[in-house]
């Protein structure tokens, strides 16, 4: 009676679209092939949207000059944003297995090329719900293993999980490491979502991902499990704008080492606490993107800026928060930290779609910054460089894409002045995740480019799709990496070259700076070659009914940037998943009473 009630409230549930899809959904991919093959540029890069934005993409399209293959990929997602019931619940159990050959020098998150976010719970517990036409709610609860584990060095009083690191074997079984191993840390997906035919805002946490890259994107990358977020979008034909707030955890909660406001590389670097021990502080991440079309859709220009700021004490100014504010304006604050990108594609010609990033995080020009010579020190250029190209095209049924993409990234990308004891504003942030009973562990993650800064990566995908039958992919990644990462001291630098103090104008080969975590960076002295191909696919059995399964390959030349170390890895996943729905349609109205 109750829920027959809600819906009579909710008569004209088909006129909800605010529905945001998840990142993962098979639709994007769609979407963009489809854009790819008519010669447009691609349709927004900032993900994750809502049913409404993309309903709006679809309509962009020429139904009368579609193929017989691209009608039928347009059809199919037309379908996919037809009514919905008024409630739905989604029970999804899944069984997932990972191995891997080399847990001794492949043992952190990052050292695995799936990354840890994509693991499947052993069982999905999921609801939606349209309250009226401009309201839905998304909530997920996922019953599962720890997804982050704890190594050797903190096995004794934080029990080691089962998720991917020194062992072998794995999977996404609770309980295997005991009565502890339990996943308490949810949901990593649930919002509220407000919105109409041209606009939403969005509260509550979810995954992000910004940019057209497939190795990465500089603002803001899909690796971060989560972004506890308010943003709002506004878009039409031809513009779209976004606004973005994230809070995220801040350093002093987890960078235990620093003593009276000051790092000590000697001391313990560890993220692993009860809670309560840490310093308490302010840390967001504040971001306004705006898209534009242009030359009858075949241009796609997108400008970004962002600022990362945190405050021990917790004080921040109302102006931070201005949505049509220069954010580069701050950048004199020590609080503040600002990048700025932006973005390109072009459609060249039916099927070809050329792109490029440029990421600003520093820069010294005579009249900017200054530039670094053999006797006086400046900020060292810290930038990002993006291009490549895509292709997609129905074919025998389905969708053939492929993409080839280069970039580099600067050696201090990222990396900023240390403030009030701590690397403050760097775009460096971490994620909470539970490895024991009461005990914590938070993973650092670079905000933008998966692979941060002193990388040049080559990377070449294709791959091939049966919607909602199957799906196999191809990657072939090829990249250098400096000694620089994510815990390496922000510092001014002399010119490349000079005697006093010299940096590699290229990728570093030394790492001279202090560092952070390794206080044996110092032996760092070689770049590092990583060769990494990956096969990875999917089968859909019946309806709701999936295997899926990835073997990656990683081969390193200078291994931990040792001259002469080499160390390889093969990490394998495979998956089973099913999903059942029950729901509550909007035409229940009629039987109430």
């Amino acid at each position: 009676m109750l829920l027959a009630g809600m819906a009579g409230t909710a008569a004209a549930q088909t006129g909800n679209r605010q529905r945001i899809l998840p990142l993962d959904s098979e639709f994007y991919a769609a979407l963009r092939s489809l854009y790819i093959s008519r010669g447009l540029a691609l349709p927004s890069t900032t993900g994750p949207q809502s049913e409404a934005e993309l309903s709006l993409a679809l309509d962009r399209l020429d139904t009368a000059a579609l193929s017989p293959g691209e009608t039928e990929l347009y059809d199919h997602l037309a379908s996919a944003l037809g009514p919905r019931p008024l409630f739905t619940g989604r029970v999804t159990p899944a069984l997932e297995a990972q191995a891997h050959t080399n847990g001794e020098d492949f043992s952190l998150s990052h050292q695995f090329y799936r990354p840890i976010n994509t693991m499947r719970p052993f069982l999905g517990l999921s609801a939606e719900m349209f309250l009226t036409d401009n309201a839905y709610i998304y909530f997920e609860w996922p019953v599962t293993g720890r997804m982050y584990y704890a190594d050797k060095g903190t096995a004794g009083s934080h029990p080691p999980s089962p998720g991917a690191g020194e062992s072998f074997f794995s999977a996404n079984i609770p309980f295997l490491a005991g009565e502890n191993d339990f996943d308490s840390d949810t949901p990593y997906r649930a919002f509220l979502a407000l919105g109409g035919g041209g606009w939403n805002v969005v509260l509550g946490r979810d995954r992000l991902s910004w940019g057209p890259g497939e190795s990465g994107n500089f603002v803001v990358g899909d690796q971060v499990h989560y972004h506890n977020n308010l943003r709002a979008s506004f878009f039409n034909d031809s513009f779209k704008y976004t606004y973005n707030i994230t809070g995220f955890p801040y350093p002093g909660e987890y960078y235990l080492g620093w003593k009276n406001g000051d790092y000590d590389p000697s001391g313990t670097w560890s993220g692993t606490q009860t809670g309560g021990a840490g310093i308490k502080g302010l840390s967001l991440f504040i971001a306004h993107r705006g898209e534009m079309r242009f030359l009858k859709q075949r241009l796609n220009l997108v400008i970004t800026e962002t600022i990362r700021y945190q405050s021990r004490n917790g004080n921040i100014s109302l102006e931070a928060f201005l949505p049509v504010l220069l954010m580069h304006n701050f950048y004199r604050d020590n609080n503040q930290n600002s990048l700025l990108s932006l973005e390109a594609d072009y459609a060249l010609f039916p099927g070809l779609n050329l792109y490029g990033q440029v990421a600003v995080d520093e820069f010294n020009i005579p009249f900017a910054e200054g530039s670094p010579s053999a006797d006086a020190p400046a900020n060292p250029p810290a930038m990002g460089y993006m291009l490549g190209a895509k292709t997609a095209f129905p074919l025998r049924g389905g969708i053939f894409q492929a993409s080839l993409e280069g970039a580099y990234t600067t050696p201090y990308l990222y990396l900023d002045r240390e403030s009030e004891g701590f690397n403050s504003n760097s775009f460096v942030t971490a994620v909470r995740y539970q490895t024991g009973a009461g005990y914590y562990f938070f993973v650092e993650d670079f905000l933008g480019y998966r692979w941060g800064g002193d990388a040049l990566v080559v990377n070449l995908r294709s791959s091939f799709t049966r919607l909602e039958r199957w799906k196999a992919q191809f990657n072939f990644l090829l990249m250098f990496h400096g000694t620089h990462d994510r815990w390496t001291k922000w510092e001014q630098v002399y010119s490349a070259g000079s005697g006093n103090s010299p940096r590699d104008a290229f990728l570093t080969s030394a790492h001279q700076p202090r560092n952070y975590a390794d206080p044996e960076a110092d032996r760092r002295n070689a770049v590092s070659v990583t060769i990494l191909p990956s096969v990875s696919g999917s089968v859909v059995l019946w309806k709701n009914c999936r295997v899926y399964g990835e073997a990656d390959f990683i081969a390193q030349i200078n291994h931990g940037n040792r001259r002469g170390a080499f160390a390889a890895d093969l990490q394998l996943s495979l998956g089973f998943s099913y999903s059942f729905d029950f729901s509550v349609p909007a035409e229940t109205h009629a039987l109430d009473g």
